[in-house]
């Protein structure tokens, strides 16, 4: 693997994106029909079923950059090559994140898979900041 990555944390957030990639399409399977609360007012239903587009959105991003990292930390790719297409990516994914704060219908495994999405969010800056610095810290330009 090249120098800049931090092998370990790559693995875990691969394996955890994976993971939540997987239970987003699971939970998309269900239908928000049957998961909304009886009380959930047609606002609500919509307000649920664009939580869960976003979720599958950030999830199926977070992959596409995890194979970009794992491209380049196993020499496939130039990694100053990908460097624009990985902070894109990495924005993107962002940009899915739903607020936790915005109102929604109460739904325990949709609140799950966006504060999971949130944690890996975080795993993913630490890795864009090693990818963009070679590992060396941040890069003050």
């Amino acid at each position: 693997m090249s120098t800049w990555v931090d092998e370990e944390l790559l693995n875990d957030a691969f394996n955890e994106g994976l993971g939540l990639l997987e239970r987003a399409r699971a939970f998309v399977g269900t239908g928000n029909a049957a998961l909304a609360p009886a009380e959930a007012t047609p606002l609500d239903r919509i307000r649920l079923a664009r939580d869960m587009s976003r979720v599958t959105s950030m999830a199926t991003c977070c992959m596409g950059l995890l194979l970009l990292y794992r491209a380049v930390a196993d020499g496939q790719m130039d990694r100053d090559e990908m460097q624009d297409e990985s902070r894109r990516l990495l924005a993107e994914v962002g940009a899915n994140l739903p607020d936790p704060a915005t109102p929604h219908p109460h739904v325990p495994q949709l609140e799950r898979l966006i504060n999971d999405g949130h944690h890996l969010f975080a795993r993913l800056e630490r890795l864009q900041n090693l990818f963009d610095t070679g590992g060396g810290g941040l890069r003050l330009s």
